[in-house]
């Protein structure tokens, strides 16, 4: 703690997040959890950014205030709403980052002056193609007049083809116009920012894409990673926000993570720099309420609180569940949440013919306090960042048996402490230990329970904002300034297959003013997979001399036939990330090692394919 200034920076403190549902958990609960324990321990007010066109701020907010979920001194608030409702003076104070001279209002339909005339209420309108695609969306004030307006056919009117974002003030004046959201977005945030020293904490690893590029000397931006987004890259199985996200962390001021092992993981991938301090942890906060009382509990009687998704493996807790009836133990399992994977599960009950000891209750809010009445809770995951509902169910005096993944568990908990590990993915192992704890003498059981909740409150909302003070204060003191005038060129002199999945490549870079490039990588992005990933140079004193040599893994980049990753030099100049395309020349690379091929673009840039037929080549020139 900062003994000779406040818990947290002295300064406006913003949280981001995606929607704000009135039903929620994971990444949402941490976060309001964290941000209502920042007002309860500073007496201070804080304001949630929101992105969603779903979320409506001031009625969540009412609900959630009501509901005691969220502190009452904290807001919510969401871009789409303030266009609707803030006044026109409002409107035209933001600061657009390019100014359009296209004549928006020309281009309105029919039916959208309707609509502003009060002829016709609607609160939004899509307008679609014949395909159904959505061309363009209108929404208006409360009054009818139009709010904004978001073309996706500004190349030719009715076909799909460019964006234009445009507000209007209440005379159906088009006041700015934005060729992509990401312009509308920073515009929105300068107004809350207001040029004074501020802190983003974004929670959203989806609006981290558009995060990553808000660059103000005055804000320090923070982008946290709640779940294990890195060990999915190149399973195709995230969005293309979070994609970008992962391949950004460079630039944002610091990163923050919920483990000292997920900074080692992530150093070790190469996704953060080994080097730098721009990662910190610090863990969620978590609602450990005092109890004093362990109150009459079936041994036997099971619980899971969280998403029915595939990550989570819930079929793997039904599996050990009924595997453990059938070994004679009579154990229960009460499912609560909801999720895309809900009647399959449910199918998997019935086929198990365990519909009497395994029941879904749905989304309960406050499912945390049903851990008061289970004795243990199954966490089966596939990889957690934390596993906030371990150290809830610890809170409660419910003895967790979790599968050993990385990252979560093992930090928390103390196997036969306070709680069982299990092997990954080990479903009779998991059915042995949900025996052997149904089973346990009710004096093992008392002692593991109070063991838990003893442990619970190292992660108190005293004890961790405390550490996210820290965290925020490092943050600022460690805040870049917005950018830098230096560019990077890096060109291959020289290149050969070291073994039929490595390419050795050498060259030279410069830097385009005074700044000296350090901490060189080599990354690659996927232009059509999610492969990503980065390796230093070889041993060399490529630092002083500007030169480079980079064994690249291509085995690492998981490509199949058709995908393509453009190579980069990564580095800093001046503490600020650079990242440049190489730049090659046909004439210095080898040819394709198996279905390996190296190339150069039209534009002379350095990309990686994998071909199935080595003759034909690739139409690059939208990747340049």
């Amino acid at each position: 703690m900062h003994s000779d200034q406040s818990l947290l920076p002295n300064m406006p403190i913003f949280g981001i997040i995606g929607a704000l549902p009135e039903s929620y958990a994971g990444v949402i609960s941490a976060t309001l959890r964290r941000f209502s324990a920042f007002s309860e321990m500073t007496d201070r007010s804080f304001t949630i950014l929101t992105k969603s066109k779903t979320t409506r701020p001031a009625a969540i907010e009412s609900l959630l205030h009501s509901q005691n979920r969220l502190d009452p001194r904290i807001t919510v608030r969401n871009v789409w709403t303030d266009l609707q409702s803030w006044s026109d003076a409002k409107l035209r104070s933001l600061l657009p980052v390019e100014e359009s001279s296209f004549d928006e209002k020309a281009s309105l339909a029919e039916e959208d002056v309707q609509l502003a005339r009060g002829e016709l209420k609607f609160d939004e309108r899509s307008r679609k193609d014949a395909k159904g695609r959505i061309l363009q969306t209108t929404r208006y004030r409360p009054e009818g007049t139009i709010a904004f307006t978001d073309r996706l056919d500004t190349q030719q009117q009715g076909r799909l083809g460019g964006r234009r974002l445009t507000i209007f003030d209440r005379q159906e004046n088009a006041l700015y116009s934005w060729s992509s959201a990401t312009g509308l977005y920073h515009a929105w945030l300068d107004s809350y920012t207001g040029g004074n020293d501020s802190l983003l904490i974004n929670d959203s690893s989806e609006f981290g894409a558009v995060i990553s590029s808000y660059r103000r000397d005055n804000v320090t931006t923070i982008q946290v990673l709640h779940s294990d987004y890195p060990e999915r890259i190149g399973h195709r199985e995230l969005s293309a926000g979070k994609f970008t996200t992962l391949t950004r962390l460079d630039w944002f001021d610091l990163i923050a993570v919920l483990t000292e092992t997920q900074i080692a993981d992530l150093r070790t991938r190469g996704i953060v720099r080994q080097k730098g301090n721009n990662i910190a942890s610090a863990p969620n906060i978590v609602d450990t309420p005092v109890i004093t009382e362990l109150g009459d509990r079936s041994a036997n009687r099971g619980i899971y609180v969280g998403r029915l998704a595939k990550e989570k493996r819930v079929d793997h807790a039904i599996q050990a569940t009924s595997n453990a009836r059938n070994s004679g133990t009579a154990v229960n399992l009460d499912i609560y949440g909801g999720g895309p994977l809900f009647a399959e599960l449910n199918s998997l009950v019935d086929d198990l013919g365990a519909t009497e000891a395994v029941r879904f209750h749905g989304h309960v809010n406050e499912a945390r306090n049903k851990f008061l009445d289970a004795s243990f809770s199954i966490l089966s995951s596939r990889s957690e960042s934390f596993a906030l509902v371990v150290v809830e169910s610890m809170a409660r005096g419910c003895i967790p048996i979790a599968y050993d993944i990385a990252f979560g568990p093992a930090t928390i908990i103390t196997h036969g402490v306070d709680g069982f590990l299990v092997p990954p993915g080990d479903v009779n192992e998991l059915a042995n230990t949900i025996s052997h704890v149904a089973t346990l003498e009710e004096a093992q059981l008392a002692a593991m329970r109070r063991a838990a909740i003893t442990r619970a409150q190292d992660f108190s909302a005293t004890s961790a904002t405390r550490q996210w003070g820290d965290l925020l204060h490092h943050a600022v003191e460690g805040k870049r300034g917005a950018s830098t005038k230096e560019s990077v060129s890096a060109t291959i002199s020289s290149a050969h297959w070291r073994d039929p999945s490595t390419l050795t490549i050498t060259g030279d870079f410069t830097a385009s003013h005074d700044g000296q490039p350090e901490d060189l990588l080599l990354s690659w992005i996927g232009r059509n997979s999610e492969s990503y990933g980065r390796v230093s140079p070889k041993d060399t004193d490529s630092g002083s001399s500007q030169k480079f040599e980079f064994d690249i893994p291509i085995d690492r980049m998981g490509l199949r036939i058709g995908d393509a990753c453009d190579i980069h030099l990564d580095c800093l100049v001046d503490s600020h990330p650079v990242r440049t395309r190489l730049k090659v020349d046909n004439s210095s690379l080898p040819k394709q090692s198996d279905n390996f091929r190296p190339y150069s673009t039209r534009y002379g840039n350095f990309t990686i394919s994998m071909e199935e037929n080595p003759v034909c080549a690739p139409d690059d020139s939208l990747h340049p």
